[in-house]
């Protein structure tokens, strides 16, 4: 399915706020709220608070930072998963230990994230987070080898963005942790946003589009979701192999952007084999234990472990009007569905010829396929 480009500043501030006003949401700071009780023997702190502080934090961001501001925001954004690990020592809790640790030293009474005056001091606030999240492990400035491959002039330009970003310059491929090749631009019509389903929830679908950044990921109506339900990643090994767009749109909104919207279709479609081939040897597993025991049953395709929870139905955000699409996808898009095709082909037959060899026909597990681009639609409303 694709998207309007007028999504570009569709950050999707009325649905995040929902989010963290969620019951299933400001249970998850429980573990946080209790080490960090440990630590600083402050008994006022609550869920409901430590999860207003993270909202807070996330909309200063994008205010300050985010694609309105990028050419002159005062610091690059956090990363979204830094804010959704919920671990009693995991990113959130040092995020939040850094706050209140701020907050002591500067004297304050309650953070204030509106003020314009407070403005430089939040600021110094994004920059001591920074720090301790580096400094704890849970986040790590990228190192990139630029491909000789690069035309000189493209090369200056994503180097000196890189440089404005903090990322260091790798000395060769195996030092790195991106590779930038000179990879065609697969992204079709540029008038168009192309997406995948990152999780499901009743009549909701959690969605990532295509080239924006992961602070944008919302959840719409699953009616506007044409395709299967969402499919887990292959685990990456390795420097990731990107086009230079990953630097180009990481200066538009001043985040780091996602790499498996940049990635190099060969290496894509090498970790769809592998995940393909896992999916083949789970099936036979799981057909073995069915006729060991009747109750020998494939459970249905996990949500993304990062994935918030699904808003009330009335929090949705509003899907916007579809029309069907003429064009053909082309490019990654195309290339990658017809992978998903090909491998479903593959797997059905391996399937087929292990029933023939069974007296009963055994349950086959649910099989999500690859997104692949089906409809345009028009303008989003931006969530204010």
């Amino acid at each position: 399915m694709s998207m309007s480009r007028n999504l570009r500043k569709g950050f999707p501030f009325a649905s995040l706020k929902k989010e963290y006003e969620s019951t299933e949401v400001i249970n998850k700071f429980d573990s946080i709220r209790k080490t960090l009780l440990a630590k600083n023997d402050d008994s006022s702190v609550t869920n409901k608070q430590l999860a207003e502080l993270t909202h807070q934090l996330i909309v200063f961001q994008e205010k300050n930072a985010g694609v309105e501001v990028s050419q002159s925001a005062p610091f690059t954004k956090l990363p979204m998963k830094v804010f959704q690990e919920y671990g009693a020592q995991g990113s959130l809790h040092t995020i939040l230990a850094t706050c209140y640790s701020f907050k002591t030293s500067q004297d304050w009474r309650r953070f204030d994230f509106v003020a314009s005056a407070k403005r430089d001091k939040n600021i110094e606030l994004f920059e001591s987070i920074e720090a301790a999240l580096l400094q704890a492990g849970h986040l790590q400035r990228p190192s990139i080898y630029f491909s000789p491959k690069l035309k000189a002039k493209l090369a200056t330009e994503l180097k000196a963005i890189a440089k404005r970003h903090r990322a260091t310059t790798a000395a060769s491929p195996a030092k790195a942790t991106h590779i930038i090749e000179d990879l065609p631009d697969a992204s079709g019509d540029e008038q168009l946003d192309y997406l995948r389903t990152l999780a499901k929830a009743q009549n909701r679908s959690l969605v990532h589009w295509w080239y924006y950044p992961d602070s944008y990921d919302a959840w719409i109506a699953a009616a506007e979701v044409e395709g299967d339900d969402p499919e887990a990643e292959e685990p990456h090994d390795g420097p990731w192999i990107v086009s230079g767009r990953w630097l180009r749109d990481l200066d538009v909104f001043n985040e780091w952007m996602n790499e498996l919207d940049y990635e190099d279709p060969a290496e894509s479609d090498k970790r769809e084999q592998k995940r393909d081939e896992r999916l083949r040897k789970e099936r036979g597993d799981a057909a073995g234990a069915t006729r060991r025991s009747a109750r020998g049953r494939r459970s249905e395709p996990a949500a993304a472990a990062h994935a918030p929870p699904a808003p009330p139905a009335d929090t949705v955000a509003p899907a916007p009007e579809a029309r069907r699409s003429t064009s053909t996808p082309s490019g990654k898009a195309a290339k990658k569905a017809a992978k998903a095709d090909e491998a479903d082909d593959n797997v059905e037959m391996a399937a087929a010829a292990d029933d023939d060899q069974q007296p009963q026909p055994q349950p086959q597990p649910a099989r999500a396929k690859r997104q692949a681009p089906q409809a345009a639609v028009s303008a989003v409303t931006v969530d204010e």
